[in-house]
Formats: C-alpha cells, sequence, structure tokens
C-alpha cells in the first residue's frame, strides 16, 4: 500500500504544480489526467470529507475540457497572469517569500532556506526552469519528487529509507508549506472571481493538511510494525 499510495500522492502535487502553471493549449485535458483522476484514486484509498468537497473543481474542468480553445480558456489566461505572473503587480503572488518574510526582497532568508533543503535532498532546480525556488510549481514538484523516492524505497522494501523521506516529507510539509500556503489560498480567494483558480486555491491549501496527516500516520505505521530500526536496533521483531 505504501508504495501505491506514494506514487499517488506525488501525482498530485505534480497535478498541482502544473494547475498552476500557465495555461495552455489542452490545458483542461491534461488537468484531467494529471489531478482529477489522481484525486478519484485518492479518494478510494481515504475517505477523506474534505476531498470529496472538490468535486466542483472536476465540473469546472470538465466544462472546460468540452469547450477547448474558447473564451474560457483566454480568460484563464489573462487570469492567470493577472494572479501570478504580471508584467504588472501581481494580485497573488506564488512565492512563499511574500508570505513568510515582513519584508520579501529576491532570494532572501526563507528562500534561500528553501533552496537548501532541496540541495540537501540532493535535488537541483531544472536548467529550462527560470523563476525563483520558492515558486509554488517548483515547492510542490519537490514533493512529488520526494514522494516518487518513497515510491520507489517502498517497491524495494528499504523501510528505514522510506521512513527518512517521509520524514523529510513531513518536515517540508509542517515547516514550509503548511505556513504559508493557507495565506496564499486566501490572497487568491480575496483575488479573483474565478471559480477554476478560487477552487484550485482551496485544493492546494486543503491537500497539504490532508497529507501532513497522511504522511505522520504513515510514519507512526511504520514504527508500530517494526518495519524500521528501533531505538535497541531491532528490525521486523529481531
Amino acid at each position: 500500500m505504501g508504495e501505491t499510495l506514494a506514487t499517488v500522492r506525488g501525482s498530485i502535487y505534480e497535478g498541482l504544480a502544473f494547475a498552476f502553471s500557465p495555461p495552455g493549449e489542452e490545458f483542461y485535458r491534461a488537468i484531467k489526467h494529471k489531478l482529477v483522476w489522481p484525486l478519484k484514486k485518492l479518494r478510494s484509498v481515504f475517505a477523506w470529507p474534505t476531498l470529496e468537497e472538490h468535486n466542483l473543481l472536476e465540473g469546472l474542468i470538465e466544462k472546460g475540457r468540452r469547450e477547448g480553445l474558447d473564451q474560457s480558456l483566454v480568460s484563464l489566461k489573462s487570469e492567470y497572469h493577472r494572479l501570478f505572473a504580471g508584467p504588472y503587480k501581481l494580485a497573488a503572488p506564488p512565492y512563499a517569500s511574500v508570505y513568510l518574510e515582513s519584508d520579501p526582497t529576491i532570494m532572501g532568508p526563507s528562500t534561500v532556506k528553501v533552496l537548501k533543503t532541496y540541495e540537501e535532498a540532493g535535488f537541483s532546480l531544472s536548467l529550462s526552469f527560470k523563476d525563483l525556488p520558492d515558486h509554488i510549481t517548483a515547492e510542490l514538484e519537490f514533493m512529488a519528487l520526494l514522494c516518487e523516492q518513497e515510491g520507489g524505497a517502498w517497491q524495494k522494501e528499504e523501510f528505514s529509507q522510506a521512513e527518512e523521506l517521509l520524514s523529510r516529507e513531513e518536515t517540508f510539509l509542517v515547516d514550509h508549506l503548511a505556513q504559508w500556503i493557507p495565506k496564499f489560498s486566501s490572497r487568491v480567494h480575496s483575488s479573483t472571481d474565478s471559480p477554476f483558480y478560487r477552487a484550485l486555491a482551496s485544493l492546494v491549501k486543503d491537500y497539504v493538511f490532508l497529507d501532513r496527516d497522511a504522511v505522520h500516520a504513515l510514519g507512526a505505521v511504520l514504527a508500530s510494525e517494526g518495519l524500521m530500526p528501533t531505538e535497541e536496533g531491532t528490525r521486523d521483531g529481531a
């Protein structure tokens, strides 16, 4: 179950990162595959009431997918740039530093800390990525990569490695994402009437907290079932 759950969780983070990227051709169709379907898979594993509340997003995506590149998508592109990309002052900046620092600056303390977190996990930003390290898409992709590695550890029955990755995920969720994503979500809600981006902002906020609890529970299961070393150095009950 651990491998499957890690894969689905990672897919959702990847889908959320894509949803906060500039809308392009086949955007709605891609969102359906990258985000809606993984959410449905997750609901088949966990009966989380909060996830059930996000059917609105699925309906909006299906409506947009049917309509294709019409005025709906044109409007979405315009709103994306107004909220997140510019060129004018951003209504809802998608950068952690804006919400974590009283006087945010480019590559300020919180941004440098995020970059260090990536490096400590063995990851680096792609050369094709032209934005700051604390952009929401980069941080969500980071979680997706951690989940991918965790899934590999479960598959190989490397339970101590799975536990280490879960711990890294939980730390990033508790100490970072959960500290700024709710503020970002509120900013989006107060800055737009777009049903899509309001629904997306609610989803990413709720998912961060749901996943935080799931990661904590999975770590507890590893410990309670004796699948990782205990303080006495035992394993698998040996």
